[in-house]
Protein backbone atom coordinates (compact mmCIF):
# COMPACT_ATOMS: atom_id res chain seq x y z
CA UNK A 1 0.00 0.00 0.00
CA UNK A 2 1.28 3.43 -0.93
CA UNK A 3 2.01 5.80 1.93
CA UNK A 4 -0.54 8.36 0.79
CA UNK A 5 -3.25 5.69 0.72
CA UNK A 6 -2.39 4.11 4.09
CA UNK A 7 -4.07 4.97 7.38
CA UNK A 8 -1.92 7.06 9.73
CA UNK A 9 -1.39 4.04 11.99
CA UNK A 10 -0.38 1.81 9.08
CA UNK A 11 1.93 4.46 7.67
CA UNK A 12 3.58 4.95 11.05
CA UNK A 13 4.02 1.24 11.55
CA UNK A 14 5.65 0.77 8.14
CA UNK A 15 7.84 3.87 8.28
CA UNK A 16 8.93 3.94 11.93
CA UNK A 17 8.06 1.01 14.16
CA UNK A 18 9.64 2.65 17.19
CA UNK A 19 7.25 5.60 16.94
CA UNK A 20 4.41 3.13 16.41
CA UNK A 21 5.33 1.43 19.70
CA UNK A 22 5.41 4.79 21.48
CA UNK A 23 1.91 5.40 20.17
CA UNK A 24 0.69 2.27 21.92
CA UNK A 25 1.41 4.05 25.20
CA UNK A 26 -1.02 6.86 24.32
CA UNK A 27 -4.58 6.48 25.60
CA UNK A 28 -6.80 4.71 23.08
CA UNK A 29 -8.99 7.67 22.13
CA UNK A 30 -5.95 9.87 21.42
CA UNK A 31 -3.83 7.22 19.72
CA UNK A 32 -5.13 7.69 16.14
CA UNK A 33 -4.24 11.36 16.33
CA UNK A 34 -0.74 10.60 17.58
CA UNK A 35 -0.24 8.55 14.44
CA UNK A 36 -1.81 11.39 12.44
CA UNK A 37 0.88 13.71 13.82
CA UNK A 38 3.66 11.38 12.70
CA UNK A 39 2.03 10.63 9.33
CA UNK A 40 1.66 14.34 8.58
CA UNK A 41 5.37 15.03 8.98
CA UNK A 42 6.29 11.80 7.18
CA UNK A 43 4.21 12.72 4.13
CA UNK A 44 5.37 16.33 4.22
CA UNK A 45 8.96 15.13 4.21
CA UNK A 46 8.15 12.89 1.24
CA UNK A 47 6.58 15.86 -0.55
CA UNK A 48 9.64 18.02 0.03
CA UNK A 49 11.91 15.24 -1.22
CA UNK A 50 10.05 15.02 -4.54
CA UNK A 51 10.12 18.74 -5.31
CA UNK A 52 12.98 20.75 -6.83
CA UNK A 53 15.34 22.24 -4.22
CA UNK A 54 14.16 25.79 -4.99
CA UNK A 55 10.64 24.85 -3.84
CA UNK A 56 11.58 23.22 -0.52
CA UNK A 57 11.46 26.29 1.69
CA UNK A 58 8.35 27.56 -0.11
CA UNK A 59 6.54 24.33 0.76
CA UNK A 60 7.34 24.64 4.46
CA UNK A 61 6.46 28.34 4.48
CA UNK A 62 3.10 27.46 2.96
CA UNK A 63 2.53 24.86 5.66
CA UNK A 64 3.18 27.44 8.36
CA UNK A 65 0.57 29.72 6.78
CA UNK A 66 -1.93 26.88 6.54
CA UNK A 67 -1.31 26.01 10.19
CA UNK A 68 -2.11 29.57 11.26
CA UNK A 69 -5.26 29.58 9.13
CA UNK A 70 -6.51 26.35 10.66
CA UNK A 71 -5.99 27.58 14.21
CA UNK A 72 -7.87 30.77 13.31
CA UNK A 73 -10.83 28.67 12.21
CA UNK A 74 -10.31 29.23 8.49
CA UNK A 75 -10.51 26.46 5.94
CA UNK A 76 -7.36 25.35 4.18
CA UNK A 77 -7.32 25.06 0.41
CA UNK A 78 -4.71 22.30 0.55
CA UNK A 79 -5.80 19.03 -1.07
CA UNK A 80 -2.71 16.88 -0.53
CA UNK A 81 -2.77 13.92 1.83
CA UNK A 82 -0.56 15.75 4.33
CA UNK A 83 -2.89 18.78 4.26
CA UNK A 84 -5.86 16.60 5.19
CA UNK A 85 -3.87 15.11 8.07
CA UNK A 86 -2.90 18.56 9.34
CA UNK A 87 -6.54 19.67 9.33
CA UNK A 88 -7.53 16.56 11.30
CA UNK A 89 -4.70 17.08 13.80
CA UNK A 90 -5.52 20.75 14.41
CA UNK A 91 -9.23 20.04 14.90
CA UNK A 92 -8.35 17.37 17.47
CA UNK A 93 -5.90 19.68 19.21
CA UNK A 94 -8.42 22.50 19.51
CA UNK A 95 -11.13 20.22 20.89
CA UNK A 96 -9.14 17.99 23.24
CA UNK A 97 -5.64 19.36 23.96
CA UNK A 98 -6.34 23.07 24.46
CA UNK A 99 -4.13 23.90 21.43
CA UNK A 100 -1.09 22.34 23.13
CA UNK A 101 0.21 21.04 19.79
CA UNK A 102 0.33 24.39 18.02
CA UNK A 103 3.75 25.40 19.32
CA UNK A 104 5.50 22.03 18.86
CA UNK A 105 4.10 21.57 15.34
CA UNK A 106 5.20 25.09 14.42
CA UNK A 107 8.65 24.49 15.89
CA UNK A 108 9.12 21.21 14.02
CA UNK A 109 8.19 22.95 10.76
CA UNK A 110 10.73 25.69 11.54
CA UNK A 111 13.39 23.04 12.16
CA UNK A 112 12.61 21.47 8.79
CA UNK A 113 12.85 24.89 7.16
CA UNK A 114 16.20 25.54 8.86
CA UNK A 115 17.61 22.25 7.57
CA UNK A 116 16.43 23.06 4.05
CA UNK A 117 17.89 26.56 4.02
CA UNK A 118 21.31 25.49 5.30
CA UNK A 119 21.92 22.75 2.75
CA UNK A 120 25.59 22.45 1.70
CA UNK A 121 26.71 25.09 4.20
CA UNK A 122 28.57 24.85 7.49
CA UNK A 123 26.18 25.76 10.32
CA UNK A 124 27.19 28.12 13.09
CA UNK A 125 27.34 26.31 16.42
CA UNK A 126 24.79 28.62 18.06
CA UNK A 127 22.27 28.15 15.22
CA UNK A 128 22.64 24.37 15.11
CA UNK A 129 22.42 24.10 18.89
CA UNK A 130 19.27 26.24 18.95
CA UNK A 131 17.64 24.14 16.22
CA UNK A 132 18.49 20.87 17.96
CA UNK A 133 17.02 22.16 21.23
CA UNK A 134 13.91 23.38 19.42
CA UNK A 135 13.42 19.99 17.76
CA UNK A 136 13.92 18.12 21.04
CA UNK A 137 11.47 20.43 22.82
CA UNK A 138 8.95 20.01 20.02
CA UNK A 139 9.14 16.23 20.11
CA UNK A 140 8.87 15.96 23.88
CA UNK A 141 6.12 18.59 24.07
CA UNK A 142 4.11 16.53 21.59
CA UNK A 143 4.57 13.37 23.67
CA UNK A 144 3.61 15.24 26.83
CA UNK A 145 0.52 16.76 25.22
CA UNK A 146 -0.80 13.36 24.14
CA UNK A 147 -0.05 11.84 27.55
CA UNK A 148 -1.62 14.57 29.69
CA UNK A 149 -4.09 16.29 27.34
CA UNK A 150 -1.76 19.28 27.16
CA UNK A 151 -1.86 20.03 30.87
CA UNK A 152 1.75 19.53 31.95
CA UNK A 153 5.12 20.99 31.03
CA UNK A 154 7.90 19.17 29.25
CA UNK A 155 10.49 17.28 31.27
CA UNK A 156 13.72 15.58 30.21
CA UNK A 157 14.82 18.04 27.53
CA UNK A 158 18.49 17.11 28.00
CA UNK A 159 17.63 13.53 27.05
CA UNK A 160 15.85 14.76 23.93
CA UNK A 161 18.90 16.79 22.91
CA UNK A 162 21.18 13.83 23.60
CA UNK A 163 18.95 11.61 21.49
CA UNK A 164 19.10 14.09 18.63
CA UNK A 165 22.91 14.13 18.78
CA UNK A 166 23.00 10.33 18.77
CA UNK A 167 20.72 10.45 15.72
CA UNK A 168 23.01 13.01 14.06
CA UNK A 169 26.10 10.89 14.69
CA UNK A 170 24.36 7.78 13.38
CA UNK A 171 23.41 9.51 10.11
CA UNK A 172 26.34 11.92 9.86
CA UNK A 173 28.04 10.33 6.86
CA UNK A 174 24.86 9.89 4.84
CA UNK A 175 23.64 13.37 5.69
CA UNK A 176 26.92 14.92 4.61
CA UNK A 177 26.75 13.07 1.29
CA UNK A 178 23.28 14.54 0.71
CA UNK A 179 24.41 18.08 1.56
CA UNK A 180 23.21 18.31 5.15
CA UNK A 181 26.20 19.19 7.32
CA UNK A 182 25.73 18.70 11.06
CA UNK A 183 29.25 19.60 12.13
CA UNK A 184 29.42 23.22 13.35
CA UNK A 185 31.91 25.49 11.61
CA UNK A 186 33.59 26.17 14.95
CA UNK A 187 34.19 22.42 15.42
CA UNK A 188 35.49 22.05 11.88
CA UNK A 189 38.13 24.66 12.68
CA UNK A 190 38.92 23.42 16.19
CA UNK A 191 39.33 19.77 15.17
CA UNK A 192 40.89 20.59 11.77
CA UNK A 193 38.32 18.59 9.82
CA UNK A 194 38.52 20.27 6.41
CA UNK A 195 38.00 19.28 3.70
CA UNK A 196 34.85 17.48 4.85
CA UNK A 197 34.32 15.65 1.58
CA UNK A 198 37.36 13.41 1.73
CA UNK A 199 36.68 9.72 2.34
CA UNK A 200 39.52 9.19 4.81
CA UNK A 201 38.04 11.86 7.09
CA UNK A 202 35.86 9.26 8.87
CA UNK A 203 38.88 7.22 9.94
CA UNK A 204 41.08 10.12 11.02
CA UNK A 205 41.99 10.80 14.68
CA UNK A 206 40.53 14.32 14.37
CA UNK A 207 36.97 13.25 13.49
CA UNK A 208 37.11 10.42 16.02
CA UNK A 209 38.00 12.94 18.71
CA UNK A 210 35.03 15.07 17.73
CA UNK A 211 32.69 12.08 17.75
CA UNK A 212 34.01 10.97 21.15
CA UNK A 213 33.38 14.42 22.60
CA UNK A 214 29.80 14.42 21.30
CA UNK A 215 29.22 10.92 22.69
CA UNK A 216 30.40 11.98 26.14
CA UNK A 217 28.15 15.05 26.06
CA UNK A 218 25.19 12.95 24.93
CA UNK A 219 25.74 10.40 27.69
CA UNK A 220 25.69 13.20 30.26
CA UNK A 221 22.52 14.54 28.66
CA UNK A 222 20.81 11.16 28.91
CA UNK A 223 21.63 10.97 32.60
CA UNK A 224 20.35 14.43 33.52
CA UNK A 225 17.39 14.23 31.13
CA UNK A 226 16.22 10.87 32.43
CA UNK A 227 16.38 12.16 36.00
CA UNK A 228 14.36 15.25 35.09
CA UNK A 229 11.78 13.20 33.17
CA UNK A 230 10.96 11.30 36.36
CA UNK A 231 9.31 14.49 37.67
CA UNK A 232 6.67 14.33 34.93
CA UNK A 233 3.29 13.18 36.31
CA UNK A 234 2.50 10.82 33.41
CA UNK A 235 3.80 7.26 33.66
CA UNK A 236 3.34 6.84 29.90
CA UNK A 237 5.52 9.88 29.24
CA UNK A 238 8.23 8.68 31.60
CA UNK A 239 8.24 5.28 29.88
CA UNK A 240 8.45 6.96 26.45
CA UNK A 241 11.52 8.93 27.53
CA UNK A 242 13.01 5.74 28.96
CA UNK A 243 12.60 3.95 25.63
CA UNK A 244 14.12 6.89 23.78
CA UNK A 245 17.10 6.86 26.13
CA UNK A 246 17.57 3.11 25.69
CA UNK A 247 17.34 3.30 21.89
CA UNK A 248 19.83 6.12 21.39
CA UNK A 249 22.17 4.98 24.16
CA UNK A 250 22.45 1.77 22.15
CA UNK A 251 23.59 3.78 19.14
CA UNK A 252 26.21 5.49 21.31
CA UNK A 253 27.37 2.05 22.39
CA UNK A 254 27.68 0.93 18.75
CA UNK A 255 29.68 4.05 17.92
CA UNK A 256 32.01 3.60 20.88
CA UNK A 257 32.42 -0.08 20.04
CA UNK A 258 33.69 0.94 16.61
CA UNK A 259 36.28 3.26 18.20
CA UNK A 260 34.27 6.36 17.20
CA UNK A 261 34.73 5.70 13.47
CA UNK A 262 31.31 6.58 12.04
CA UNK A 263 29.70 4.08 9.67
CA UNK A 264 27.39 4.63 6.70
CA UNK A 265 24.79 2.38 8.28
CA UNK A 266 24.37 0.70 11.64
CA UNK A 267 22.90 -2.78 11.94
CA UNK A 268 21.99 -3.97 15.39
CA UNK A 269 23.83 -7.12 16.34
CA UNK A 270 22.43 -9.63 18.83
CA UNK A 271 24.59 -7.97 21.48
CA UNK A 272 23.13 -4.55 20.64
CA UNK A 273 19.57 -5.90 20.81
CA UNK A 274 20.23 -7.50 24.18
CA UNK A 275 21.77 -4.29 25.46
CA UNK A 276 18.75 -2.28 24.31
CA UNK A 277 16.27 -4.67 25.92
CA UNK A 278 18.12 -4.73 29.25
CA UNK A 279 18.49 -0.94 29.26
CA UNK A 280 14.84 -0.41 28.27
CA UNK A 281 13.50 -2.80 30.92
CA UNK A 282 15.71 -1.24 33.61
CA UNK A 283 14.78 2.35 32.79
CA UNK A 284 11.09 1.64 32.23
CA UNK A 285 10.87 -0.23 35.54
CA UNK A 286 12.42 2.72 37.34
CA UNK A 287 10.03 5.08 35.56
CA UNK A 288 6.96 3.08 36.52
CA UNK A 289 7.85 2.46 40.17
CA UNK A 290 9.99 5.48 40.96
CA UNK A 291 8.30 8.29 39.14
CA UNK A 292 9.35 10.94 41.62
CA UNK A 293 12.96 9.83 41.86
CA UNK A 294 15.59 12.33 40.76
CA UNK A 295 18.35 9.74 40.33
CA UNK A 296 20.26 9.67 37.04
CA UNK A 297 20.75 6.68 34.76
Amino acid sequence: MKRREATPAALTRSANRFTYVLGLLVRGAFRPYFYTWYAYFRLLDDTVDTEPPSAYSVTVADELKVLDMLYQGQRSEGTGAHSVLLGTLVAFDIQYLSRALRRPVTDLLLCLQYDICRRSTLPASADLTASIRREAMSYLATLSAFCTAGKDAVRGVDAGIAGKWAHILRDCRRDLASGLINIPQEDVAAYKLEPLGREDLWFSPSICSWVAAKCRAAQTGFESGFADAQRHPSTAYRVMVSLLCAKYRTYLWLIRRNHYELQLTYRWSVAACIRFVVDAVTLCTRSVFSGTSSDGI
